[in-house]
């Protein structure tokens, strides 16, 4: 489940240079037996041009996973671009979502807008992890974290690299 927190936290001067408030945690975890009472993970901070928006999120209940994703605004629309696994294809990908106000969303109906690549592929076995979409005014640019589980050269644990892709939409990819 995601949920918002407008708050404002730090201040951009000529965009380089950060005042840290402090006033840490900004958002602590829920009460005991709420969604988030065990953790919260920040997804994405977007200035509006009022404000600071940070969307969050914790432990999925319904048995799937969302995880961090990448807001944008344009043209009064919010998308949202997020990691997300479905246990009953086996697969793991980026899907998408929209709103209006920042809080309540709409899934794109054909999600995942992207999705591992072809078995033997180094993003066949997890794609999508916390992807990063920029837009330029034309064209839409995604990074996101994929893996082929085969373990880094000296580890047990999987090799995990960043990939890129670029849609003229921001839903059909091209890697």
């Amino acid at each position: 489940m995601l949920f918002i927190l407008a708050v404002h936290v730090s201040e951009i001067r000529g965009q380089t240079q950060w005042t840290h408030y402090f006033c840490s945690p900004v958002l602590e975890v829920g009460p005991s037996g709420a969604w988030d009472a065990a953790w919260v993970e920040p997804m994405s901070v977007l200035y509006d041009g009022s404000q600071y928006r940070l969307w969050y999120l914790s432990y999925a209940w319904d048995g799937e996973f969302i995880g961090a994703g990448s807001v944008l605004l344009i043209d009064d629309t919010f998308y949202l671009w997020f990691y997300g696994q479905n246990s009953a294809i086996q697969k793991s990908g980026i899907g998408l979502a929209t709103s209006s106000d920042g809080m309540h969303w709409t899934e794109y109906e054909n999600n995942p807008v992207y999705i591992p690549n072809d078995p033997g592929d180094w993003d066949d076995a997890a794609a999508g992890v916390s992807p990063c979409v920029l837009f330029d005014g034309e064209r839409y640019h995604l990074w996101y974290e994929a893996t082929n589980g085969q373990a880094a050269p000296g580890s047990q644990q999987p090799m995990w690299q960043i990939g890129c892709a670029f849609s003229d939409d921001g839903i059909v990819w091209t890697a």
